[in-house]
């Protein structure tokens, strides 16, 4: 199976074609017929094709680097199908721990809602880490490259993860755009056609049901997307049935990560007037944004079949937005016998919830108590 063709909108076409190039899949000329196709949207959501017959769903990185270099595959479809084509995405794949990111998420758009729940994540990590921005910044009274630092700090720890790496870069350069802004584009995870979530008040959790979840993962809405630019001799023209999650708030809405209150780049601080500084300490908001990013995290895995979590979590763990440390736990987790109904019930997971908690408890105090508004550390602690 050498030849490869890709289809789909401008510049991550091209940059996957590159990709596959550079591992020696020669793209197929108009009087060939690729023996697999790859067919991208606007939204990340990607089919693949296989032999003529099969159409395998998938999620792809909307950064063009991150698919040039090797994005994350988690794939879903026939199983057949997907060992047929496995070869080729283990060999353009990221790789961790010389690991390639591959995994299989079980048939139908299961591909498509993994992706889905990774957007979600990513999301939850964003805003997650803009309110601790907030906490920092505004809170504690720090300046914004001393945020950087503390970020940088953390990356070093059990955070270590692609947001951190990315938190701590962008506050080490001057921009006028807001911080939350700044990092959801570095992380590549804004949706074109992205809505406000749920509220997120108390009791409430960013991960409210999308679609018809009795239909079982990978369920949801699907839309044809007629693809644009062609790469790799595929012609442009070519019609995808795809799973559209909108996880993502829109930038400039109420809820976007860009608008808490009080949240700004490095080069707009504007820092509101507080009745009295926080009284927590740094140490102290790490363990809140930890505790709150493990609550995140079962809830969302818990949208994916049992059986295939251990080896989602390994393929997110580099070439996607949420990679890191943190999802090494997460697979060593689900590859316990027997597995955790949750990932909050694993030993090492349900143990630093119980130690972490009460100071959780005290930040999200603490914050209500000066003004500042967290309602996603609130909401998932």
């Amino acid at each position: 199976m050498s030849l490869v063709g890709v289809a789909g909108p401008g510049e991550p076409a091209r940059a996957l074609a590159a990709n596959l190039a550079g591992h020696g899949y020669r793209g197929a000329t108009p009087q060939e017929r690729p023996d697999v196709i790859f067919l991208l949207d606007e939204e990340a959501d990607a089919a693949i094709v296989v032999d003529g017959a099969h159409v395998l769903s998938c999620g792809l990185p909307r950064r063009a680097a991150t698919l040039r270099d090797g994005p994350a595959y988690v794939v879903g479809g026939n199983h057949a199908a997907y060992l047929r084509v496995r070869p080729i995405l283990r060999a353009t794949a990221a790789r961790e721990q010389n690991v390639p990111c591959v995994a299989y998420a079980g048939t139908g758009a299961a591909g498509h809602n993994a992706q889905r729940v990774h957007d979600d994540l990513a999301a939850t990590d964003v805003r997650l880490a803009t309110e601790a921005y907030q906490l920092i910044v505004t809170g504690l009274g720090r300046k914004p490259e001393q945020a950087g630092e503390i970020f940088a700090a953390w990356n070093t720890g059990e955070l270590s993860s692609a947001l951190m790496e990315t938190a701590a870069r962008i506050l080490d350069r001057p921009d006028d755009r807001p911080f939350a802004a700044r990092l959801t584009a570095e992380l590549g995870i804004e949706r074109s056609s992205a809505t406000t979530p749920p509220g997120l008040g108390v009791g409430h959790s960013l991960f409210a049901e999308s679609g018809d979840r009795s239909a079982g993962p990978g369920a949801g809405s699907s839309a044809a997307v007629e693809s644009g630019d062609s790469a790799l001799g595929l012609g442009a023209g070519h019609s995808l049935a795809v799973g559209l999650g909108d996880s993502l708030p829109a930038q400039g809405s109420e809820h976007s990560p860009g608008a808490e209150r009080g949240v700004s780049g490095p080069g707009q601080i504007g820092r509101r007037s507080l009745p009295s500084e926080l009284d927590v300490s740094v140490a102290q908001i790490f363990e809140a944004v930890y505790v709150a990013r493990i609550a995140a995290y079962a809830r969302g895995f818990e949208r994916l079949p049992g059986e295939h979590r251990g080896e989602i979590a390994s393929a997110w763990r580099a070439g996607s937005a949420v990679g890191g440390r943190f999802l090494t736990y997460v697979r060593e987790a689900f590859e316990l016998e027997p597995v955790p109904g949750r990932l909050d019930d694993d030993i090492y997971f349900a143990g630093t919830v119980r130690h972490y908690r009460p100071t959780w408890r005290r930040v999200v105090a603490e914050a209500t108590r000066v003004g500042l508004e967290v309602p996603v550390l609130r909401g998932l602690g």
